[in-house]
Parts: C-alpha cells; sequence; structure tokens
C-alpha cells in the first residue's frame, strides 16, 4: 500500500518547497510512518494561515518557509491523521504521522459523484475490495452477506447459478418488485427480469451477477435511506447497490494472478427411512404383512449427490502513465454443484482504458463480456428435481431392474415400483434429463469528462448492455417429464439495454463554505425478444434436438420494450466542515404508466452536524469523531409489467383453433406510482482516535399506493386486477462496530460486527385481505404472515392428530379448526460479525451470518414427515409413530389415508419451523511468504471454507433459503429447496 502511494504521489514531487518572498525563518525536517519507520512521499505542509507549503521528497524530508517563530504547521496525507505542530522558534521539526484507522478522508461513491466518508448524511454502507475477495464467492450479492446492517441477503437454492434474494430494509411491497436497483460502474443493469425458467424448467432462474467477477470489484456502496437513493427517483425505492470495478493507476506496471481449486458438499441431508424401515411402517399402517427381504433397500440421496469440485483461475494487469491508465482482467472458473448434474462453468474478461488528453478533458471506455454455460437441474418445487424426488421416492424400488438396465419406475420385474408414486426414478432422470442454459452477457460503456473553468465539470456516459439466456431442455421416455413419448423445449430471452447519463457538477469552497452543485439528466431504454418452442415423440432418446420430434406440441414469442427518463439535481452545503446539508430531487418517466401519471417527483433532504468539531467536546477524550445525521425522502418504485395500465387483446386459436382476439387484461388509466417515503436519524462515531467506530441508526420507511394485482371475482374471465392501493411500514435499528484492537507492525487484530431488527406491517389494505396458500395479506399484520391450523400434537389414549377448535380446545375433526395468524417469514433481528487476525505474513480472518424470529412453512414435511398417509418416504424422526404400545409418541398412528382419512397430514402448524440459525460463514486462513524467498514477488498461499458450521433447530435442509426471491407474499414458504452448499478451497495469489 505504501509503495502504491508513492508510485501515485511521485510527481507532486516536483512541487515540493515552495517559498514565501518574504519568509524569515526556514524549518526542515522529516516525515515517517509511526508504525513502518519508513519515510513518507507527497505529505503536504501547510503554513496555517497563508498560502505557503510545501510536500515531502523521495526522503520523506521537506523544506518551508515561515513567516515567524509562532507559525504553526499543518501535515496532511492521504490515509493518515493530520498532525499540528507549533513552530516555537524551532528550525528542525519531525513528525511522526499514524494512519487514519476512521478512513473519514476516504472517497465514497455515491449516486452520480463521490463524497468523502466524513460528509457523507445519506445512510450508506461501503464494502471495499478487501473485504469482498476474502471469498471467492458465487455472486457479488452473495458477498453482502452478513456485512451490512440492513441488508437481509439470502439464498434461493443452493443450486449453481441460482438468484439471490436481497432486501434492503424489509420487503417494500406486496406484488411490486423488492430487488435493490444495481449499478454497475454508473450504469444500470438489466439483473431481474431474467428470474423465470422461461418455461423450460431449470432451477430458480438465472442470476446475471454471477457473471460478474468478484476480483475486479475495487467497492461496493448499499444507498439505504431516501436521501441516498433518491437521485435514481423511481428505481431506488428498495436501495440501490452501486458496483465499482477496478480502474488502472499511474506507474509501474503489476500483474496478479489467482488460482484456487477444492471440494464441496451439501451443509445437510435428511434422514430417510431404510427399505426395512418403510416396510415396517407401511405394515402397520395398511395392515399388510410385507417381507422387506423382498424389496430393494436403496439410499437415493446418496446416488443423486456426490461431492462437488470448484476451480478458479484469474489474471489481471494494470498501470499506466500520467495520460494514460488501463486495467485488463481474465477469468475462468468451472464448479460441479454437490447434486448430480448440475455444474457451472463461467469465463469473464474486464478491459478499462483511460486517457487523459489534458487538464480539461479526459475519457474512459470498458468492455467487459461474459458466458457461463449451466448445466441445470429441475426446480426444487417439481418432483423430477433429483434431490426432490430422491428423498420422496420409496427406499424399496431398485435403481436397477434384474437385467441390469436403470429402473424407469413402471417396470413390474421390480416388486417396489408398486410405491413408485411418479414414473421414473431419480436415477433415470439424472440419465435422461438434459437441461442447459449459456447465457451470454457484454456490458460495455464510455464516458467523457470535460472541466470547465470556474469549478465546473460535465460528465457523459454512455453504456450499452447486452444479455442473452438461451435454454434448451430434453426428457428421455424414461423420466418422470418424459414419459411416455420423450419432450423437448427450447427458449431463447434476449435483452438489449441503453443508458445515457449527463451530469454537470459544480464544485467551490470559500471561507468556510463549501458547496457541490450536481444536475442532470438520464436515458434508459431497453427492449426485450424471447421466442420458445416444444416437442415430443422422438425416435430415440439420443436425439437431442427438436428437429428430431415428430410433433412439434407448443410454441411462442414476443417483443417487449420500456424505458425511464430521470431528470435530478442534488445540492451539498458544508459549513466549517461541520455543518452539513444535503437537498436532491428527481422527475422521473416511466413507460409502465399510464400518460396521465408517467412522471413523478421525488424529493429528499438531509441535515448532519458533526459534533465532536465542537469546543465543548475538545476535553472528552475518548470520542473522537461524532457525526449526527437526519433525513427524509420520497422514492418511487415501477417494479412491475410493462404494460399493466393497458386492455390488452391476446390473439391466437381463441375459437376451436380459429384465430380470434380476446380481451386479456382490464385496463387501469388511474395506475400510478408506489411511492416509499422514508425518514432516517442516525449516529456515527469513532472513540479512542479512531480505534473504535461505528454507527446507530433508525429508520421508518412506508411504501403507499402499493402496486397490487388485487384478486378479482374469476367470473368475469379475469383472476386479479393491478391497482394501487394500501400502504406497508418497515422500521428498524441498524448498529454496526468496528474495533481496531492492535495495530502493531508485525501484528493486527480486527473485529467487525453488526445487527438489525425489522417490523413490518400492513397498514392498510381496502381492496381486502387474500392469501396464497399459507401465507396472508391482512391489514395490522406483516406480510406474509402465516395464515394456518394449529397443531396440538397427539391424542396418547388413540393416536389421532389433534388440533385447536374456536375455542383452543383439541379436536380431532381437522374441519373444525379455524385458519388463525400463528407468526412469519420475518427475522426480529439479523446481521453478522467477523474477526481478522494477521500476524506477519500469517493472515486469518472469520465470519459468522446469523439470524433470528422468523419461522418457515415447511412444505417437505406435508410428504416426508406424515406418519406415512402416502408412499412417499419419511423421516426418520416418524418412527416415533403412536401404537398402543407407545402412547406417549410425538408422532400421530399411521393410517391407510383411503379408508381412516389423513391423520395430521393436512396444512397446519405441524409444518411451521422456526428458521432462527447462526452460521460460519466463511473461515479464510493465508500465509505470504517473506521477500528473501520469492525476491520481488508477492506469493501468498492460502485455505478457504464456506458455510462451515451451521446451529439452528430448523428440520429443514436450510434456513437461510428465505424468502424467495420475486416472492413478497409467500416468502417463507418452502419446497425441497437446496441447501447451501459446504465448500473448501485451496488457492494461491502471486503478485509481479
Amino acid at each position: 500500500m505504501l509503495f502504491m502511494r508513492k508510485i501515485l504521489l511521485v510527481f507532486i514531487i516536483n512541487l515540493s518547497f515552495l517559498f514565501l518572498a518574504q519568509a524569515q525563518q526556514t524549518v526542515t525536517g522529516s516525515v515517517t510512518d509511526a508504525e513502518t519507520e519508513e519515510p513518507l512521499i507527497g505529505v503536504s505542509i501547510l503554513v496555517q494561515g497563508t498560502n505557503s507549503g510545501a510536500t515531502t521528497n523521495v526522503d520523506g524530508e521537506y523544506q518551508v518557509e515561515v513567516p515567524d517563530a509562532d507559525a504553526v504547521l499543518e501535515f496532511t496525507f492521504v490515509g493518515f491523521r493530520t498532525v499540528t505542530e507549533e513552530v516555537n522558534g524551532r528550525s528542525e521539526i519531525n513528525v511522526e504521522m499514524f494512519e487514519d484507522l476512521q478512513e473519514l478522508d476516504d472517497v465514497v461513491v455515491v449516486g452520480f459523484g463521490t463524497q468523502s466518508r466524513r460528509n457523507i448524511i445519506g445512510s450508506v454502507s461501503s464494502i471495499n475490495n478487501e473485504t469482498l475477495t476474502e471469498s471467492f464467492s458465487t455472486t457479488i450479492d452473495k458477498a453482502l452477506q452478513g456485512k451490512t446492517a440492513g441488508v437481509q441477503v439470502t439464498s434461493t437454492s443452493g443450486v449453481l447459478g441460482a438468484p439471490v434474494s436481497v432486501r434492503v430494509r424489509g420487503t417494500s411491497s406486496i406484488n411490486a418488485e423488492s430487488q435493490p436497483l444495481y449499478v454497475v460502474d454508473g450504469v444500470p443493469v438489466v439483473s431481474n427480469e431474467l428470474g423465470g425458467n422461461f418455461g423450460v424448467g431449470g432451477e430458480g432462474g438465472v442470476n446475471p451477477l454471477i457473471n460478474l467477477n468478484s476480483n475486479d470489484i475495487e467497492s461496493v456502496e448499499v444507498l439505504k435511506d431516501a436521501s441516498a437513493a433518491s437521485v435514481y427517483g423511481s428505481r431506488g425505492a428498495n436501495g440501490v447497490v452501486l458496483i465499482t470495478t477496478k480502474s488502472g493507476v499511474e506507474g509501474q506496471s503489476e500483474l496478479n494472478i489467482n488460482m484456487s481449486t477444492g471440494f464441496s458438499n451439501p451443509t445437510k441431508e435428511y434422514d430417510l427411512l431404510s427399505g426395512p424401515e418403510y416396510i415396517e411402517m407401511y405394515n402397520y399402517a395398511y395392515g399388510a404383512s410385507l417381507d422387506p427381504d423382498n424389496f430393494a433397500d436403496t439410499d437415493w440421496a446418496d446416488i443423486v449427490t456426490r461431492t462437488g469440485s470448484v476451480q478458479n483461475y484469474g489474471a489481471n494487469v494494470s498501470g499506466g502513465n500520467e495520460q494514460t491508465q488501463y486495467y485488463i482482467s481474465g477469468s475462468y472458473s468451472i464448479e460441479e454443484g454437490y447434486a448430480r448434474p448440475n455444474q457451472l462453468e463461467k469465463f469473464n474478461a474486464l478491459a478499462k482504458v483511460n486517457h487523459k488528453f489534458n487538464d480539461r478533458l479526459n475519457v474512459s471506455l470498458s468492455v467487459n463480456p461474459s458466458r457461463s454455460d449451466n448445466n441445470r437441474i429441475p426446480t426444487s418445487n417439481q418432483v423430477s428435481a433429483p434431490y426432490t424426488f430422491a428423498a420422496l421416492e420409496a427406499p424399496v424400488i431398485s435403481q436397477f431392474l434384474p437385467n441390469g438396465e436403470p429402473n424407469d419406475g413402471i417396470s413390474p420385474d421390480d416388486p417396489g415400483n408398486a410405491f413408485a408414486g411418479f414414473n421414473g426414478t431419480p436415477y433415470s432422470n439424472i440419465l435422461g434429463n438434459n437441461i442447459t442454459s449459456v447465457t451470454n452477457q457484454v456490458n460495455s460503456n464510455g464516458s467523457l469528462t470535460y472541466r470547465f473553468p470556474q469549478n465546473l465539470e460535465f460528465n457523459t456516459t454512455l453504456a450499452v448492455q447486452y444479455l442473452q439466456n438461451r435454454e434448451s431442455a430434453r426428457y428421455a421416455t424414461y423420466t418422470t417429464d418424459g414419459y411416455p413419448d420423450g419432450f423437448g423445449s427450447a427458449a431463447n430471452d434476449e435483452f438489449l439495454n441503453y443508458s445515457w447519463n449527463n451530469t454537470l457538477t459544480y464544485q467551490n469552497e470559500w471561507d468556510e463554505h463549501a458547496v457541490t452543485a450536481t444536475v442532470g439528466a438520464t436515458f434508459e431504454k431497453t427492449d426485450q425478444t424471447f421466442f420458445n418452442v416444444s416437442g415430443n415423440t422422438f425416435a430415440s432418446n439420443d436425439l437431442p434436438t427438436l428437429n428430431s420430434a415428430a410433433e412439434i406440441t407448443g410454441g411462442g414469442s414476443f417483443i417487449d420494450s420500456y424505458g425511464f427518463q430521470n431528470n435530478l439535481a442534488r445540492l451539498t452545503y458544508g459549513y466549517d466542515d461541520k455543518y452539513l446539508l444535503t437537498l436532491t430531487g428527481s422527475y422521473n418517466g416511466s413507460s409502465r404508466f399510464p400518460d396521465d401519471n408517467r412522471y413523478g417527483f421525488f424529493p429528499a433532504a438531509a441535515i448532519g452536524w458533526v459534533v465532536s468539531d465542537e469546543s465543548f467536546m475538545d476535553d472528552i477524550d475518548p470520542i473522537s469523531f461524532l457525526k449526527l445525521r437526519t433525513s427524509y425522502g420520497i422514492t418511487g418504485n415501477a417494479g412491475i409489467g410493462n404494460f399493466a395500465y393497458l386492455g390488452l387483446l391476446g390473439a391466437g386459436g381463441n375459437y376451436a383453433d380459429e384465430p380470434g382476439l380476446a380481451l386479456s387484461q382490464l385496463p387501469n388509466e388511474d395506475l400510478g406510482w408506489e411511492q416509499s417515503k422514508q425518514f432516517d436519524v442516525g449516529l456515527e462515531y469513532g472513540l479512542f482516535d479512531g480505534t473504535i467506530n461505528g454507527s446507530i441508526a433508525y429508520y421508518n420507511k412506508v411504501n403507499t399506493d402499493l402496486l397490487l394485482a388485487v384478486p378479482v371475482s374469476n367470473t368475469n374471465g379475469f383472476t386479479s386486477f393491478t391497482r394501487n392501493t394500501g400502504e406497508m411500514m418497515n422500521e428498524g435499528f441498524e448498529f454496526d462496530i468496528n474495533a481496531n484492537i492492535i495495530n502493531e507492525p508485525d501484528l493486527a487484530w480486527t473485529v467487525s460486527a453488526n445487527i438489525s431488527t425489522l417490523r413490518n406491517e400492513v397498514l392498510s389494505l381496502p381492496a381486502g385481505e387474500f392469501s396464497q396458500g399459507e401465507n396472508l395479506v391482512r391489514e395490522g399484520e406483516p406480510i406474509g404472515s402465516f395464515y394456518v391450523r394449529e397443531y396440538l400434537g397427539v391424542d396418547s389414549e388413540n393416536g389421532d392428530a389433534l388440533f385447536a377448535d374456536e375455542d383452543g380446545n383439541p379436536t380431532s375433526n381437522y374441519n373444525a379448526a379455524p385458519r388463525k395468524i400463528l407468526s412469519n417469514p420475518h427475522p426480529e433481528f439479523f446481521g453478522g460479525f467477523g474477526t481478522n487476525v494477521a500476524y506477519k505474513g500469517i493472515d486469518a480472518n472469520i465470519n459468522f451470518q446469523y439470524s433470528y424470529g422468523n419461522e418457515v412453512y415447511w412444505a417437505d414435511g406435508e410428504f416426508m414427515a406424515t406418519n406415512l398417509s402416502s408412499v412417499w418416504n419419511q423421516q426418520t424422526s416418524q418412527l416415533d409413530y403412536w401404537t398402543p404400545d407407545n402412547t406417549d409418541a410425538s408422532v400421530p398412528e399411521p393410517r391407510n389415508p383411503g379408508v381412516a382419512g389423513l391423520n395430521g397430514s393436512q396444512s397446519s402448524s405441524r409444518y411451521l419451523q422456526d428458521a432462527s440459525y447462526l452460521r460460519l460463514k466463511s473461515l479464510e486462513v493465508g500465509y505470504t511468504m517473506p521477500e528473501r524467498l520469492v525476491n520481488e514477488y508477492d506469493v501468498r498461499v492460502f485455505a478457504q471454507g464456506t458455510n462451515l458450521l451451521t446451529f439452528t433447530d430448523y428440520e429443514g435442509l436450510d434456513p437461510e433459503v428465505t424468502p424467495s426471491s420475486g416472492a413478497n407474499v409467500t416468502q417463507g414458504n418452502v419446497f425441497f429447496q437446496l441447501p447451501q452448499p459446504r465448500t473448501l478451497l485451496f488457492g494461491i495469489q502471486l503478485g509481479l
């Protein structure tokens, strides 16, 4: 780091030794790093009250003329604490400078500009490159897990490439988008539109962020409150995630190489009945006397899982001179998931160049092509998904038939096939299912900056994003989805996104005043083209494409488009560097609303006070920094379909396969913006000269005019109608703390922690309450509250499952038990904590993630924790079932449902689970080899584990997989969502 500062500031040396003509005394000396005792180059020395000063040379030495013996010298250097020294007649003053652990003068990226951390009065969380690259995370959004207060990051599945759910300060809408806006190098990117499966059936949709290489990321900022996010207006209601990629810097060229390899396994698997245990339970339930020796004992879960593998390779080169800087990188990774046959292969490249024509004109260009090839598996809520089917398939079904052929689940040659719930077996599906997804993406942007006289700067950025997802699926005749004739489908989805940002910024400082004013206009347009086709009946299972289908059974195509316009203005003002004000406004337009409501104005204001700079704080030694801030503002949400306000006609074979038109959507010319009104107040602090620093914040966010697909009676031919109705609130407290406990040359130790509370409530719902499955939306309750019958356990006298009736008394009559709200999927608090230790060449970091108080509706249990109410296999916990000899059992008596009816396997609180957890998210140990062994090279070897330990009472596969991405109402309702992988990596990092 010190070497880089030397390179970056070497040109300043030529400005050293400025003298006042009237100087009467010369002061000389040296400036060194207090920790390393090395000279500091380019330190600024200012004679307070004058324009005179100097900078240190290559040896850290300086010479400055002072007007008199009572002058005061001020020493400043980026990343170090400012030092002031009274001359008092001295001719030599040597200074030691300490690193500024608070990093208050660090430049932080904000919307359409940058600010010093000290002067930011919006709620902004920043994560630097060192934190991001602690983990070779699959995606950048996963790297945020447990690192930022107020940001809840959960994985929707452990399948490779599956999307990640990110909630900034809670779920903000009922039907509209709740994911944040992602902005890469100042350009909004298409990130949520590929959440579906295009009818192909792959796991969990597509996450375009998987194509970003974490080693190329310089920093990530999360804009949480309205003041910080309102410059994005209609796009900032759910928060904004700003991703800044690395750029080249002036100086000697650098080459960095990263390589790692490792393996993975699921963090949890179900304990399932063996073949003999299954037959024993079946004999009791159905009054049979089957001999377990006549059936197989197959461990299906073992067959469909494996030890996964991971390989990552990457390299980057950067450098440049005073005029031109460059950064070029490339990466390749291939990962085999633990669920067969899931595999993800990724290629990524990034080329950035910045050229300074003169002191006024600067241009830059960035091109980031990437490709991912994903061998996917059916989505977890399909029975044909490998692990889903493996957990449900009866263990008495054989993997192979007596002739050695794979069992197709229907052959009479295997007596176990009488217990098959579906055609095919987990093994035949692995052999006969082939689902591929290829995502090609190119992000490119060009930027021009011109600096006018009088502190005025103009910037224009033009960006183009191309995103294509091409999927195909082929199911053989012996698979669940392909029986009996085979089936195939293919789809292609393409997005072309254009954006043009223009800003004009004025900056000036005079006396005690500092002003920055930004005005701008942005334009964004996205075009989508989609088509798909499907067919069946193939001459051979070995024919992979639809050209071989005897019958084309379906298909279609559409084109789509939407646009946004944003006119923005922001004014920041500071007086005496301690009284701060920010005013922001944006006037947004969206093609998703009718003409009369197309535009909305979204203002915000924030004020801040650096209390620690007041004179009355001088004697309070423990407090080195204290800032109060508060803000209020409005942002908008347009995260709905592109033509929700129009009355639409659908064309096709509507009348006996004759072409025709039919009304497909009711119009609503009153449809308008959903608005998020947010109040925020916070305190930022530093203690003991920055040894400890952190923040405390409270927020209250109320979303009004919710964009809601209101259910309507289907007697008129429609099931819903999109309108603005209702209000919802999220509020909570956020705490984070960082402590530099030890900061010595050979030993450094830091710890950090954050915790966030969350309370969600639907404030009003004029359209009336509605439910989706076990989830309910009701006024006065959290969104997605669990609305089920209350399960009371087992009647010890007869083995009946018991439920609570209207008065709360136990009853075995399921229909006499009313549904009631029993819990909700929102955590009471969540967060993370970690520590970093470095001793000489050894470094270690450890990070934990946690959530408390949220519940999950464990839909898996309706199939595998039912005291054998069907042919599906059961968890071993079901062996504690009621019998006349086991009356204290925890599981109701197994019974033939065709004769006795269901006994407790219906939807109820029996399947509500506390999903609180504590997870050891990452643990990494590295060793940097000494220079005497590797000459001038930087060589570090490391070992890293992720998702190593999970502490939870949750009976499902993974408590982290909620809420589901894009499912605001049904969040927390899971069905066989695969757990996160437990991964162990070994790697090497080379710097040349």
